[in-house]
């Protein structure tokens, strides 16, 4: 399944450890390349479209229904392959939009296959994620991620999955799902978000900064090794909101 991977030339600082992943379908979206040379296939998006119209441009450029979709502040660590194809049949088999991989213990119309569960996440609250949209790593239904894109092409960024008429317009059209916490899978812990070993990503800096090594939790050495293996020169954020590990 192709992995769609969303950047810009002010994230380039990343773009090293993006082109050390290990994967032959890679979309790497950005807004010019700077003369960088990746390893993977490019797509140049508008720089003057705002975020979500961004979206629009690159999902209509791609013909795979089923796709994975990435922020590159989300270093990717491990993809199992196998475990997204069992996911994937259970979004053609239930008619699924999406599965989040974030996990989440709400056992909400729980749907299971080799093991493995999903919840919905539709008119949930959750203290780990926006929902039923947000921007954690995740499979799509090309058509239907598009479909939402398009009934709100003037979000930005910051205000696309924090909008109440966004989720709303989930609740009432897609069925949007995620990982349930089971004995089948591994939890791990970073700020303040919960995911499964099979899964899983780091999210590195929020608006360019790190946040406090501790909040890191489980991958707090994954982090520093990053950072010393890529030699990154990033600040700290001067925010001191504490951020717990939020267990489930």
């Amino acid at each position: 399944m192709k992995k769609i991977i969303v950047t810009n030339s002010h994230y380039s600082y990343l773009w090293d450890i993006i082109n050390d992943y290990d994967d032959n379908d890679i979309l790497l979206c950005a807004d010019g390349l700077n003369n960088y040379k990746f390893k993977h296939n490019t797509f140049i998006y508008d720089s003057t479209l705002n975020y979500v119209r961004r979206l629009i441009q690159i999902l209509s450029n791609i013909d795979d229904e089923f796709i994975m979709l990435f922020s590159d502040v989300d270093i990717l660590l491990n993809i199992n392959k196998d475990v997204v194809d069992c996911y994937k049949n259970m979004m053609i088999d239930n008619n699924l939009d999406r599965i989040s991989f974030g996990v989440f213990n709400k056992n909400k119309d729980v749907i299971e296959k080799n093991g493995l569960l999903i919840t919905s996440i539709n008119n949930v609250e959750d203290n780990h994620f926006f929902t039923p949209y947000d921007y954690t790593p995740s499979i799509y239904r090309r058509s239907a991620l598009l479909q939402l894109c398009q009934s709100f092409p003037d979000e930005t960024y910051p205000t696309f999955e924090t909008n109440e008429n966004v989720q709303n317009y989930v609740n009432e059209h897609f069925k949007f799902y995620a990982i349930q916490k089971s004995d089948k899978i591994n939890l791990v812990y970073h700020r303040g978000f919960v995911y499964s070993s099979d899964l899983l990503s780091l999210h590195i800096t929020v608006k360019g900064k790190l946040l406090n090594f501790d909040y890191y939790y489980d991958l707090k050495e994954k982090l520093l090794e990053i950072i010393s293996k890529y030699n990154l020169k990033l600040e700290m954020t001067e925010e001191q909101r504490f951020i717990s590990k939020n267990e489930i």
